[in-house]
């Protein structure tokens, strides 16, 4: 593990407890800066080689302008909405701020990562070695729920859906006059 790592595992450890206290004034506010700053993120990512080549400045420069700058605004909307709305569990606020609280920590050092491959530029081999490591590979391209997901999909534990011609395929040809 390098340097990027335990920065990132840092940054998401310390999100993840921030969100967690905060979330004893109700699980709606963090549910909905999650929900924001995920906006933020794809708003980021979407937006910042545009602005890098409308504004003349870099990559990395525009992708982090963007997503603060919307990430400030989104947490004042949600505090606002917070206020009118007040969505609280009540014993389970601490739960749900706890899982909230990850999805905003994986938003950001999601973000943080990208930041760091453009820095260090496409073809430099830092960020290859950024994006090759075991903490970016889970947090860039969600290795793990992947695998899980497949899995799943191979063993076929999803629910099968019932139409009436699959009923039909099942029945005995004896059973159906």
């Amino acid at each position: 593990m390098r340097w990027f790592d335990f920065t990132v595992l840092g940054i998401m450890l310390l999100v993840v407890i921030v969100q967690t206290i905060r979330s004893s004034k109700g699980m709606g506010l963090i549910l909905l800066e999650a929900v924001g700053l995920m906006g933020c993120a794809r708003i980021s990512v979407a937006g910042y080689l545009t602005v890098s080549r409308l504004l003349v400045i870099s990559k990395a420069l525009a992708l982090g302008g963007i997503f603060v700058v919307t990430a400030i605004i989104w947490i004042i909307i949600a505090n606002l909405l917070h206020g009118y709305v007040q969505w609280s569990w009540g014993n389970l606020d601490y739960f749900f701020g706890f899982f909230f609280g990850v999805v905003c920590a994986w938003v950001i050092a999601h973000i943080f990562l990208r930041e760091l491959i453009l820095i260090y530029g496409p073809d430099d081999t830092m960020a290859a070695v950024v994006a090759d490591s075991v903490v970016s590979k889970e947090i860039l391209y969600f290795r793990t729920f992947n695998s899980l997901f497949n899995l799943a999909q191979k063993a076929s534990l999803e629910p099968e859906v019932t139409t009436p011609e699959k009923v039909l395929e099942k029945a005995a040809p004896g059973d159906i006059e």
